[in-house]
């Protein structure tokens, strides 16, 4: 287990509060994955469930290869896209508006499959 620090800031660049959880995660990119997750969701360690937007300093100090990372709200990039924590630890990223023009599309990072429109995708399970 290592412990990963956060560091959260507004959006006008100053300093917010920090925040700090124990993860098993073994790589630096899956540990950011995690975090973009919380913060995605605006569940992000030591503060309230449903906060705001903030751009996120992620540290993980025990890492051999540690280095700072930034983690911005996902919507100041692809509003079209958003990933969620799907049972079994499967990072689904799900696409589309939901328009039959523009049906959305759920893609696990985990297992690599692909599923087409569902009504509640954190009820969906994917076999590894």
């Amino acid at each position: 287990m290592m412990i990963v620090q956060l560091t959260y800031f507004k959006s006008s660049g100053k300093y917010y509060s920090s925040g700090s959880y124990s993860t098993s995660k073994q790589h630096l990119f899956e540990v950011w994955e995690e975090v973009q997750v919380m913060a995605n969701s605006r569940e992000l360690p030591d503060l309230i469930r449903g906060h705001s937007d903030f751009t996120t300093l992620v540290r993980v100090p025990d890492h051999p290869n540690d280095y700072p990372q930034l983690i911005t709200p996902a919507r100041s990039f692809a509003p079209q896209e958003q990933t969620i924590l799907a049972p079994g630890n499967h990072l689904l990223t799900i696409t589309g508006s939901g328009t039959k023009a523009d049906p959305k599309r759920f893609h696990c990072s985990n297992c690599h499959k692909e599923f087409g429109l569902m009504l509640n995708p954190t009820t969906q399970e994917c076999n590894k």
